[in-house]
């Protein structure tokens, strides 16, 4: 995880929302850099609250957001399948899935013990994660939501970085 990504799951679940004169990196400041950066990025926003953290009712909103998108992409491309159920199954695989033989952690479990090696799980390539199903559309939303995490993390930087006037 991120630092930006530890910092704002931290001020999601924090009591403390006082903001110190002397910074610009507290919880009220990195939850208002995130609201502020939702205005020009409302999916990279959602998705970015729902894995970290999020209500069912995001889950939801981001399912109908990631279904309309993936429409309109399967539309162009003649693609067949259920957009709904691809959306499903996009947003469980990256929020749930893990590998089976490393335990999502990505390493190796030495022979007869509990400890990891230092070589990386060879199911998983050291990822963490099973290898996502080989359908066109599902490869295309798991790596659209990919690039909303991405633009999530450093929209909400940019936004904090203007506040300090770096």
């Amino acid at each position: 995880m991120s630092k930006i990504a530890e910092r704002y799951s931290s001020a999601r679940t924090t009591s403390n929302l006082k903001s110190e004169p002397r910074t610009r990196a507290s919880a009220a400041d990195t939850l208002a850099a995130a609201g502020m950066a939702g205005q020009t990025q409302a999916d990279a926003l959602l998705m970015w609250s729902v894995c970290f953290g999020g209500k069912t009712s995001q889950k939801l909103a981001l399912i109908d957001s990631l279904t309309h998108k993936l429409t309109q992409h399967m539309f162009r491309r003649q693609l067949p399948g259920d957009p709904r159920q691809i959306a499903k199954a996009v947003l469980a695989y990256y929020l749930h899935a893990r590998c089976d033989s490393c335990d999502g952690v990505g390493f190796q479990i030495v022979p007869h013990t509990i400890t990891r090696s230092d070589e990386p799980c060879p199911t998983c390539g050291g990822s963490g994660k099973p290898h996502p199903p080989a359908d066109e559309a599902f490869t295309w939303l798991h790596s659209w939501v990919s690039k909303l995490i991405s633009i999530a993390g450093t929209s909400i930087m940019r936004k904090m970085e203007s506040q300090m006037h770096l």
